[in-house]
């Protein structure tokens, strides 16, 4: 028995796909492989199925942390994968959506998975210029130096702290895949300026649903409200490039708010941005994200010959389905 694992870029259509699988085979339980799904209470701005969907198909790796809390990339892994491991115990098939196409790497294939960062050693480096970031990767990691810029801070604090961690860092991975399980991978994808309609039109409807209400349940049920007043007081002054910047930096430790949709309707209730100014960014920063995924999506499952993709404009799900059925 194989799994099904359903990619693609944000609005193309798998979550539709991973119910019409389901009801076409029954014999299904789905895991979300989504790093914002696993927040409670978060449903309008992540576009989780509804309760009433995940009753008649279970659904795994949703609601299972507060917004106040963070699950790293490991911890994910491993909750997710005894979840399929579990279904196939059952003789279920296993459906993972992958939203979260690293996660859902990580998740299907053996990766190497790095220690949780240490905040100690990350103020000392964070004090280090880029210059002597580079000097510590060049002494531990010499190829990896000859692939990174400069200017990466992000990825010289990253290595820097790796190198100093004694981590075996190699970026080579990628080419010899190892998979977790057996799998049928199916890869969606339509026009990219269809999948922008579709981003477009999400974010109205987001709102329409009660996005705005839903963030301020958050800030108030969680406790954000001092932090944030906090934050917009001594960012008031600063132009919004800035502010955006700086807050994520900020909340560094609070990933759920700087999920889509989240930061960004943040940015409206505290009148640094109109609400169409806010929707705006939204729908720029989803669009780009979409554009990532597609070129992360294309660059690596090419390297796995199980993969098969779809144009969703010209195959139907029955199609798909009959496919996957002659697979699994």
């Amino acid at each position: 028995m194989k799994a099904i694992v359903i990619a693609g870029p944000t609005s193309v259509g798998k979550t539709d796909l991973s119910l019409y699988l389901a009801e076409k085979l029954k014999n299904v339980e789905i895991v979300s492989c989504d790093s914002m799904q696993i927040y409670k209470d978060m449903d309008i701005g992540t576009d989780k199925v509804s309760k009433d969907i995940r009753k008649k198909f279970p659904h795994y790796m949703i609601d299972i942390i507060t917004p106040r809390e963070k699950l790293a990339l490991g911890e994910f892994v491993k909750k997710a994968y005894t979840h399929i491991q579990d279904i196939f115990s059952r003789g279920k098939i296993p459906i993972i959506v992958g939203g979260t196409t690293l996660y859902m790497h990580f998740l299907i294939y053996n990766l190497p998975i790095f220690t949780k960062k240490d905040n100690t050693l990350i103020k000392y480096l964070e004090n280090l210029n880029n210059e002597e970031l580079f000097e510590i990767i060049k002494k531990h990691f010499p190829e990896i130096s000859k692939k990174i810029s400069k200017n990466d801070r992000k990825r010289l604090l990253r290595y820097s702290e790796l190198a100093l961690k004694g981590e075996n860092l190699n970026l080579n991975f990628w080419d010899n895949l190892e998979k977790r399980f057996s799998f049928v991978g199916i890869f969606l994808n339509r026009k990219k300026e269809n999948i922008f309609k579709n981003i477009e039109k999400r974010v109205d409807k987001q709102i329409e649903r009660g996005l705005i209400e839903e963030v301020k349940n958050i800030i108030k049920k969680y406790n954000f409200q001092e932090t944030l007043d906090k934050f917009f007081f001594e960012n008031k002054k600063k132009d919004f490039k800035e502010i955006y910047k700086n807050f994520q930096r900020y909340f560094d430790d609070f990933p759920a708010l700087q999920g889509h949709s989240y930061k960004e309707i943040i940015f409206y209730l505290y009148n640094v941005l109109s609400l169409d100014e806010a929707k705006a960014w939204i729908v720029k920063s989803t669009k780009n994200y979409a554009r990532r995924q597609i070129r992360w999506l294309k660059k690596y499952l090419d390297k796995d010959k199980v993969w098969k993709m779809y144009d969703i404009e010209s195959i139907s799900f029955e199609d798909i389905f009959k496919d996957v059925k002659n697979e699994i």
